[in-house]
């Protein structure tokens, strides 16, 4: 093994898998902070950020107006001498712990940034299918400029991207690149590998039961040429799985193993080919009233999608309650049931108690029948002897 590590950074392109990551990283022992961020919409498990770095480089990014997803290809942050005394605090208040680690797609603006000032650091990068992490956030809602134009979650997929790649080709002995098929293939092998880099032991015990695949929504429509449609990201797509320490066999986004109803397949592929019809270069000679006409039926159709896809939701989580409350009343039948048994076993007791008393009732009866007639002819006889003796003295 290597020597110890100080410091795990997670980091990866938003809905790219990195809090499903951090949970099993925090299962398995490595301290992400105390204050963490709470779960949401698209993460109701929670997102396993340290609150302290979300603020700071979500203030960093504020004071710049630099958007999330609208990174420009060479920003890199500079950091105020007040920020650097902000940054030398978050790492000092960690200095005391063993191994201690952050979680935050963000950082991975914040790279060389956060490298220069962390103590023997490994480095967790993520990634996934662009498609994938594109119809992740148009589902979540959350990104308005990505809901107006959905082209825009594709530039932020290959601007984060691009600065993992280049970050792992800098340091390869601190990166572990993984896609988050490719871990959660065996959560308990991935964390293997993050152990060996590490240095230290982690607890593998259960992690795959830790991860529901469900959570991880794949691509269904097998139709649908996307590298055609996404050429820069594709290339991007594949130097990252070339490069990386745990890649994915398939490249074409097949869908993960896992069964879906008939109705969320078909919404989810039909999804997908809103979302390949927004990406498709117009028609030449078509009136841009036609291209426009385009993009408001697929906002459009994306909504009702997105609604159906909220209502079988609840219907779920209706579902739940009620098949919650159908155990409980199982409970207390099962309850009332023992309680019945115990009650008639308690009435046959009692019967058997009256047939007892009522044997020791004749038995007393009969005992007392027998002593009055005892009693009877005895006092009889005594009268007879009375009866005699005064006849002898007369």
């Amino acid at each position: 093994m290597t020597s110890v590590a100080r410091t795990l950074v997670i980091t990866g392109m938003h809905r790219s898998g990195t809090s499903l990551l951090a949970s099993v990283v925090r299962q398995a022992g490595i301290d992400l902070g105390a204050d963490l961020m709470p779960g949401g919409r698209g993460n109701r498990r929670g997102h396993f950020e340290d609150m302290d770095f979300h603020r700071f480089h979500e203030a960093f990014l504020e004071r710049r107006e630099v958007s999330l997803f609208a990174v420009t290809e060479g920003w890199s942050p500079d950091p105020s001498p007040i920020e650097e005394k902000g940054a030398g605090a978050l790492v000092a208040a960690r200095a005391g712990r063993p191994v201690w680690g952050f979680k935050d797609p963000k950082t991975s603006l914040f790279l060389d940034f956060w490298h220069s000032r962390l103590n023997d650091p490994i480095y967790l990068l993520v990634y996934r299918h662009p498609v994938e992490v594109a119809l992740s956030l148009i589902r979540r809602g959350l990104e308005l400029e990505i809901q107006q134009d959905p082209r825009i979650a594709f530039q932020a997929w290959r601007a984060y991207n691009e600065r993992l790649l280049r970050f792992h080709a800098a340091h390869p002995g601190r990166c572990l690149l993984w896609h988050v098929r490719g871990a959660t293939r065996s959560l308990e092998a991935a964390l293997g590998n993050l152990e060996e880099r590490l240095g230290v032991p982690l607890d593998r015990s259960g992690a795959d039961g830790f991860f529901h695949r469900q959570e991880l929504i794949g691509l269904q429509a097998a139709d649908i040429d996307w590298p055609e449609l996404l050429p820069a990201a594709f290339d991007l797509y594949r130097r990252l799985n070339e490069a990386a320490d745990l890649p994915v066999a398939e490249l074409d986004g097949s869908p993960p193993p896992g069964d879906r109803s008939r109705q969320e397949r078909e919404l989810l592929e039909s999804n997908e080919h809103l979302l390949a019809a927004v990406l498709r270069p117009p028609v030449a000679g078509a009136p841009a009233a036609a291209t426009a006409q385009q993009r408001g039926d697929y906002t459009l159709l994306r909504l009702v999608a997105a609604q159906r896809e909220e209502d079988n939701r609840g219907l779920k989580e209706r579902l739940g309650t009620v098949e919650g409350e159908m155990a409980d009343l199982k409970e207390e039948l099962t309850v009332l049931k023992e309680e019945m048994a115990a009650r008639k076993e308690e009435i046959a007791a009692r019967k058997e108690e009256m047939a007892t008393l009522k044997e020791e009732m004749a038995t007393l009866k009969s005992s007392v029948a027998i002593r009055i007639v005892h009693l009877y002819w005895a006092q009889v006889r005594r009268l007879r002897r009375l009866l005699s003796v005064l006849q002898r003295r007369s």
